[in-house]
């Protein structure tokens, strides 16, 4: 059913690939971006002629699931114009390029190392949330739910086999650098700490030539 959706969305644009532009805009200012198929919440905007929007196969009427250079949310694909016709994102993956914080454990503070570990982290869209897929021994997925225009959040239950939860902020999701906090206060583990992430691939954002 969901295929059919899309396809008869898609269909009002017989020339819109997934990875789009944003077009002209004419009297609009910037293409709206909301909650939800079905919210008038506006939760942010993408400018006139902007690439490298992102299209899912998340439908409901005009309206679809996109993610553009970290802001997520729904928008009415009629305004958008012909960019790459790359297949929608099924999931977008990351590398940790650097790691920041610390991690106190039954009292004893020391720095969060990183392995010589470059097996990356999996994000998976869905309509109403994202699935985080961790390198074990992390337990994964994780699932998260959108904290508005850039932000999602989740709780993993466990930390290194304790029952430990850690609550997981993953801030610009699909932009080429993206940030996850995570963090945990508790009698035997205390954890603030930032991973910072580079996409791998992705479309290349930029403005419509004329």
């Amino acid at each position: 059913m969901k295929r059919l959706v899309t396809l008869t969305a898609l269909a009002l644009l017989p020339t819109m690939g997934h990875a789009a532009c944003s077009g002209d805009l004419t009297d609009l200012g910037s293409l709206n971006v909301f909650t939800t198929a079905t919210s008038e919440a506006v939760i942010g905007g993408i400018g006139a002629n902007q690439c490298g929007i992102e299209v899912t196969d998340f439908c409901e009427g005009d309206r679809c699931l996109v993610f553009y250079s970290g802001l997520s949310g729904y928008i009415d694909i009629r305004r958008l114009v012909s960019g790459t016709f790359d297949p929608p994102p099924a999931e977008f993956v990351y590398t940790v390029s650097d790691a920041q914080g610390t991690v106190t454990f039954m009292g004893r503070e020391q720095p969060f190392g990183m392995d010589d570990d470059t097996r990356p982290l999996r994000v998976v869209p869905a309509a109403d949330h994202v699935m985080l897929y961790l390198p074990a021994p992390l337990t994964s997925p994780v699932r998260m739910t959108s904290t508005g225009s850039s932000g999602w959040e989740g709780t993993l239950p466990d930390w290194a086999g304790l029952p430990i939860p850690v609550s997981l902020y993953l801030d610009q999701l699909s932009a080429p650098q993206a940030r996850m906090e995570l963090f945990a206060d508790s009698d035997m583990v205390k954890m603030n700490v930032m991973l910072f992430l580079d996409r791998d691939g992705g479309p290349e954002l930029k403005p419509r030539e004329p």
